[in-house]
This record gives structure tokens, C-alpha cells and sequence, in this order.
């Protein structure tokens, strides 16, 4: 009976990472068809959640190297989707943020991805809201057991 309920909870679980490997295929796709990567994206969203953020807190954000990080700025910057400022308060950091381009860039490709997935709104919205809930339960759950350890 154990290993049945252990197969069944494998079961889900795969089926957390395949929808997760599924979307971000999808969101790679879309960010081909606007020529960027998926980490770019990651950067612009960390620089557009947190205006004039340093290399330091995006490299932090994204549990990455600050010299990883320089790599993938620099592009942005030679691509114009990042402007780069002297910290007027400490001129030994540099601040960042999403030029008009990289704002527009980011938007495109989020457009074409959510477009990609309307068709999941498709599902009997009594399914998804079920979906939610049960999503929400063991998040609880998961929180639970990380916290009890």
C-alpha cells in the first residue's frame, strides 16, 4: 500500500515539473521570436520589480555569481534593453534599469507567451478554480513540513 501511495505522489509531483519544463518552453519560444533569452528576462524583471538595482542585489536575486551576471548585463547594455548610471550616493556601484527598449522587449515577449496559453482558460473554470484551491493545500502543506523539519 506504501509503495502505491508512493507511486501516486511521484505521479503528481512529475506532473508539477512537466507543466513547469512545458511553460518554460513555451516561454522560450517566445523569447526567441523577440531575441532574448530566458535569463535576460529574469534580469529585466528583477531590474523592473527593483529600479535602480546594483549588480550585487540582481546577481543575489537570481543565486548567481556577480561576474555571471556582469556577462549577461553587458549584453543587455550593448543590446539596449539596460541603462547603466554612476550611484550618486556611492560612486563605486553601479545602478541599473530597463531602458524604454528593454521595457517594450519584455513586454512582447510576455504578450506572445500568455497569448500562447489562453488556450488553458478553455478548462471549465470550475476545474481551474478546484485547480487553485488544491494547489493552495499543498503549498500549506509543503510549507508545513519545511517548517516542522
Amino acid at each position: 500500500m506504501l509503495y502505491e501511495n508512493e507511486d501516486y505522489l511521484k505521479t503528481i509531483l512529475l506532473s508539477f515539473r512537466d507543466i513547469h519544463q512545458e511553460t518554460r518552453t513555451i516561454l522560450n519560444g517566445a523569447a526567441m521570436k523577440k531575441d532574448i533569452t530566458i535569463v535576460q528576462l529574469l534580469v529585466a524583471n528583477i531590474i523592473k520589480k527593483n529600479p535602480q538595482s546594483t549588480l550585487n542585489q540582481v546577481a543575489k536575486e537570481m543565486r548567481l555569481g556577480k561576474s555571471t551576471v556582469s556577462g549577461i548585463v553587458s549584453r543587455m547594455v550593448n543590446s539596449g534593453y539596460i541603462l547603466k548610471e554612476e550611484d550618486p550616493s556611492d560612486r563605486r556601484n553601479t545602478l541599473l534599469s530597463l531602458s524604454l527598449s528593454g521595457e517594450q522587449k519584455v513586454s512582447e515577449t510576455y504578450d506572445i507567451y500568455l497569448k500562447n496559453l489562453l488556450p488553458i482558460l478553455e478548462i471549465d473554470p470550475e476545474k481551474l478554480a478546484d485547480l487553485l484551491t488544491t494547489h493552495q493545500q499543498i503549498l500549506t502543506i509543503l510549507d508545513e513540513v519545511k517548517h516542522h523539519d
